[in-house]
């Protein structure tokens, strides 16, 4: 979805000068948030123009006029996230997965996010969303669905109760999840160079 950010007395407010490249990459990051390099370049810029903190209100009025828009929810989540505002963010998240719940992206983002949380409650959800991302990416972004694999195991492992037995379970687990990591890769490898 692609959304025109026009120029308004507000926007030059927001950003001055730096507006017309500040809308470039605010349009490239709502039409794919997936898109980290444009998302780094827009909040970098945000920051040097000390509009880190306005834009979220400037992205959260976008989402109220465009309510059925998940990427703007991703976008605010972004910048709450940036901002450690990861309570906000999560909500974001969790709004973005509602109004497109086949969207791997905001699933992950959710994930990464209880993952930090203590807590066996957000263990759990982390782990389903974890497990659901994986399985919405499919072969359409292997960097992607690799770091989610990855980060899935991981939590598995930092989170192994104490003894041996949890530890060897724990690991058994994990050690499950980067086998299909790497038997995905393996069978991409083979559509690709076959």
């Amino acid at each position: 979805v692609t959304l025109h950010v026009p120029e308004t007395p507000q926007t030059k407010d927001l950003m001055g000068e730096a507006w017309p490249e500040f809308s470039a990459e605010l349009n490239t990051v709502i039409a794919d948030p997936r898109n980290e390099e444009a998302f780094d370049r827009m909040y970098r810029l945000a920051k040097r123009w000390d509009a880190e903190f306005k834009v979220p209100q400037y992205v959260q009025i976008l989402s109220a006029k465009q309510p059925d828009n998940p990427q703007l929810r991703v976008v605010l989540g972004l910048f709450c996230k940036e901002l450690r505002d990861y309570k906000q963010a999560l909500l974001h998240f969790r709004a973005a997965m509602e109004k497109a719940p086949n969207d791997y992206y905001a699933v992950y983002l959710a994930a990464w996010l209880l993952g930090k949380q203590d807590g066996e409650a957000a263990f759990k959800e982390a782990a389903q969303l974890y497990e659901k991302a994986a399985g919405l990416t499919g072969t359409t972004n292997v960097d992607h669905k690799t770091r989610i694999l990855e980060e899935w195991g991981e939590l598995i492992v930092s989170r192994a109760e104490t003894g041996e037995a949890a530890v060897k379970n724990a690991r058994a687990s994990a050690t499950a999840i980067w086998d299909r990591m790497i038997a995905q890769e393996r069978q991409l490898d083979h559509i690709t160079y076959d």
